[in-house]
Formats: C-alpha cells, structure tokens, sequence
C-alpha cells in the first residue's frame, strides 16, 4: 500500500499538486494536468493507495483537488482518503463529491 500525504497549504498553484501527484503516484507521461485526467488516471490505479489530506487555510481552487480525490474514491476501491479536517469528510455528500 501506499501512502500520498498531501498537505494542501503547501502548495502554490493547482500545477504544484499536479506535478507532486505525477511524481508519487508514477502518472503516464501523456497525464494531462487537468482535473479531468485526475480523475481518469485515479480512477484505473490498481494498487492501493490512501490520501492523507493535510487542509488547513485551502484555497477554493485546492478544494477542487479533494473534490476529484472524492470523487475517483468513490469509483476504485483501491483508494482511500484520510483527513484531518473533519468538515472535509462532512461536507462530502456521498454522491461522489462535495456538497457546496
């Protein structure tokens, strides 16, 4: 199994995570850096992989981010995500997503 700690107030930019995320989950090279091809690539992840969501002062466009994470979640049983912020698991709606 493997563990991607992802600390969003670290990052800059949307680009940041997505360069971090290529870098630890091995994407293809043709890995789009979009939020669409996010999902598509973790969505066919066939090892184990969990999230541990570090969210303290995330932007709206970070929040994004979780949103595809839940999102992907809900569709391959091989991720998991663990936060630290419990308005993030509550405000998820279960119908793959974040309630807004």
């Amino acid at each position: 199994m493997k563990e991607i700690i992802l600390n969003v107030s670290k990052f800059k930019n949307e680009s940041d995570i997505h360069r971090y995320l290529k870098e630890q989950l091995n994407f293809p090279e043709y890995y789009g850096n979009n939020l669409d091809a996010l999902y598509d690539v973790l969505t066919e992840i066939n090892e184990k992989v969990t999230f541990r969501l570090k969210t303290e002062n995330s932007s709206k466009l970070l929040q994004c981010i979780i949103t595809v994470l839940y999102d992907a979640v809900a569709e391959n049983s091989n991720l998991t995500i663990i936060s630290d912020d419990v308005s993030i698991h509550n405000s998820y709606n279960g119908n793959g997503g974040l309630s807004h």
